[in-house]
């Protein structure tokens, strides 16, 4: 019977067909060598430039740190992966204290500012500086003291001009006087005196302790202020939702972007839906992040 011959083992291949810019490879997605030397190989592959997450080093693309997405050297980091945070070229967690975070970068505080949530809201100043309003001064204006166990100027309690404590007065706004470290009209709390109509007028928000006739300016012993475009709207017992009560101002303050409750301006206890509360060991302000960082969970 008869065999055909088999084919012969030296029968030709197929030849390889390497990738666009590339002269030799081992099969079709492993290039050895690039058609010029302006092109950078890396992992079986030409580039024009490094990619995202790599730096170019005597003509090879190496690896940036693992939180890095751009450096030019496995050490100096120009961007971040999100959601950490650009610092000092290293990429952190969380930003350290005199700084804080804007579009994933640590930006420095104000001048004098240990704590800050942005450039113009410091929540804590050096020592020999007070907070007032967001800023650091070396002194309290008049109508202030000097709360030292926070360090902040704190208002008088109007009417009262000059004072040790918000509510220990030794000067008082006219037509008031000071009975003791008081200021007392002849108009009972909550009312105040119309001169056109020489009449005690009631004033018109509640719980409202000191008023003129565009409104209130000051809350019954208490109560917590709330402040709506610098004017006092309403008197409180209670802070709503997303402020913290102050207890030596006694004024609800709004919590940071994205926290639904706080113990104070720069420590959130609860974040909103599609944020996490970000706790960085050493800080002590915390954040609500939209995504939790690496070795966290």
């Amino acid at each position: 019977m008869f065999l055909p011959e088999p084919a012969s083992k030296y029968a030709p291949t197929a030849p390889i067909s390497c990738s666009s810019y590339c002269i030799s490879c081992s099969n079709s997605s492993s290039c050895n060598q690039c058609t010029n030397s302006s092109l950078i190989l890396m992992d079986g592959q030409c580039y024009t430039s490094c990619p995202t997450q790599t730096y170019l080093s005597n003509g090879i693309c190496l690896p940036c740190t693992q939180t890095c997405s751009i450096c030019s050297t496995s050490s100096n980091c120009s961007s971040c992966i999100t959601p950490y945070y650009l610092s000092n070229n290293s990429c952190i967690a969380g930003c350290p204290n005199g700084t804080y975070g804007s579009n994933y970068i640590c930006l420095n505080c104000s001048l004098n500012c240990l704590l800050c949530t942005d450039a113009n809201s410091c929540t804590s100043c050096a020592t020999d500086y007070y907070l007032l309003n967001g800023t650091c001064r070396s002194s309290c204006p008049s109508g202030y003291y000097l709360d030292t166990s926070s360090n902040r100027c704190i208002q008088c309690s109007l009417p009262c001009l000059i004072c040790s404590t918000r509510t220990s007065c030794s000067s008082c706004q006219s037509p008031y006087q000071l009975s003791g470290t008081t200021c007392i009209s002849n108009c009972s709390i909550g009312y105040y005196y119309n001169t056109s109509l020489s009449a005690c007028m009631n004033c018109t928000l509640p719980h409202c302790s000191y008023c003129i006739a565009s409104g209130c300016l000051n809350c019954q012993n208490n109560y917590y202020s709330i402040y709506t475009n610098n004017v006092l709207t309403s008197c409180v017992i209670i802070c709503p939702t997303g402020f913290y009560g102050d207890p030596i101002s006694m004024n609800c303050t709004n919590c940071f972007t994205n926290c639904l409750s706080c113990s104070n301006g720069s420590w959130c206890n609860n974040c909103a839906t599609g944020t996490y509360l970000l706790l960085v060991s050493g800080s002590t302000v915390n954040q609500c992040v939209p995504n939790c960082p690496l070795t966290y969970y």
